[in-house]
């Protein structure tokens, strides 16, 4: 019975986040799509150097309190007020940091425009951790319908903003127009699901200690994954072109086709999924039918890349963005790569190994630090080392684990 009931609870939550996966990537494309024919690759360039910039920025305070109350029960309750005491605390650190970088930069003669977006971004970016840990509060119910309903709702609000803009020559800044959008209608959708007396909930103080030393573990751990996601543009940025960190963007982003539809299988609902799994038996074959869909779906999407990127990239996104037909080919497996990845880090974090985790994947970028310095002399070589150091974090935290269940007989 308990059994049946988990599966059903696993099913109702994947097939919710899918949803919001699914609304998330076909607003994103068909509003690329436009956006591509308006807006200029270069122009994208700056807006993604500027994010970037911005996510490396705010790692010291990306502490990832939500994770830490996704899976652990007691601070869904009692432990509440401390986690949200803990989140003001990094949020307002956060926009400080922000705020002297992106005046930094400015002084520095960095254009206006990347400095607009490491500002603003940064900004409300910060702000949105109150969302998120009440959007993590749900989920470690099960409860996904609220991821849903804000990407049903952003990409159409911040499309009727940016088009226009768009229309009438701005450029970039159509695009840094709408940043404030998503943090708006996280916090109202969350709040509507999430109606809890934030006010009225106790701050103990002796859970602090009991909330960094995870926490600390947690931040190492998206520290690194950070260096996967946002490192690797302002590389490009500063080994290339603006144009180039516009191409290799477009690429990065809808390259991994599979891993855009089936996301949903190694993100939050499979955290979940995985702390509450408490036989090794059951926990290897979730692990493994998640990790078969992904890899044969990732191989199948990848050839699509390799065979017929040229048609795609003209049909899709305009005879502009042509030069990024080689960074979609180069990224043609990432969706594989990508799932399987994220797939392990969910069952890492789902068992909390959160230090573990850390010190395989900061070993595995050094690794890649390594290699770039040595053989990477181009873009390219940046696409193919992004995935070797995915693959090698994967075995690494795959090893890890069945070490771990073979000698205490347990996960």
């Amino acid at each position: 019975m308990l059994k049946s009931l988990m599966k059903k609870i696993g099913e109702s939550a994947t097939y919710w986040q899918s949803l919001a996966n699914y609304a998330e990537r076909g607003w994103g494309l068909l509003y690329s799509v436009i956006l591509a024919r308006l807006i200029l690759p270069e122009e994208f360039g700056i807006y993604a150097l500027g994010i970037s910039i911005a996510v490396v920025a705010s790692l010291l305070t990306q502490w990832e309190i939500g994770n830490l109350v996704r899976v652990d029960p007691y601070y869904q309750k009692k432990g509440f007020g401390s986690a949200w005491a803990m989140t003001k605390f990094l949020t307002y650190v956060e926009m400080l940091v922000i705020t002297i970088v992106s005046v930094g930069c400015l002084l520095w003669g960095v254009s206006v425009e990347v400095c607009a977006v490491i500002f603003l971004y940064g900004f409300f970016s910060a702000i949105d951790k109150f969302s998120n840990l009440l959007r993590c509060d749900l989920e470690g119910k099960m409860k996904f319908k609220q991821n849903f309903k804000v990407k049903l709702i952003f990409t159409p609000i911040a499309a009727l903003i940016t088009i226009p803009l768009a229309l009438m020559g701005c450029g970039v800044w159509a695009l840094i127009g709408t940043v404030w959008i998503g943090p708006l209608v996280n916090w109202l959708v969350m709040r509507r699901y999430n109606p809890r007396e934030i006010t009225k909930q106790p701050v103990i103080i002796k859970n602090f200690y009991a909330i960094v030393r995870p926490a600390f573990w947690q931040w190492l751990c998206h520290c690194s994954q950070m260096i996967y996601t946002r490192a690797d543009k302002i590389v490009v940025g500063t080994i290339s072109s603006k144009a180039d960190v516009g191409y290799y963007n477009r690429a990065y982003n809808y390259g991994p086709l599979s891993f855009l539809i089936l996301g949903a299988l190694a993100g939050g609902p499979a955290i979940v999924i995985f702390s509450k799994t408490k036989e090794i038996a059951s926990l290897w074959r979730i692990y493994i039918r998640r990790a078969g869909v992904l890899f044969i779906s990732g191989i199948s999407f990848g050839l699509l890349w390799l065979l017929w990127a040229d048609d795609i990239v003209l049909f899709v996104f305009g005879s502009d963005w042509l030069p990024a037909v080689p960074y979609f080919k180069a990224f043609a497996m990432f969706g594989a790569v990508q799932g399987i990845y994220h797939l392990t880090c969910s069952l890492m974090q789902g068992r909390k190994f959160f230090k573990s985790q850390a010190i395989i994947n900061i070993l595995a970028i050094s690794m890649a630090v390594g290699g770039g310095l040595l053989f990477v002399k181009n873009a390219i070589g940046i696409v193919y080392l992004i995935q070797i150091t995915m693959l090698v974090s994967t075995i690494l935290m795959l090893y890890y684990v069945f070490v771990y269940a073979k000698n205490h007989q347990k996960v």
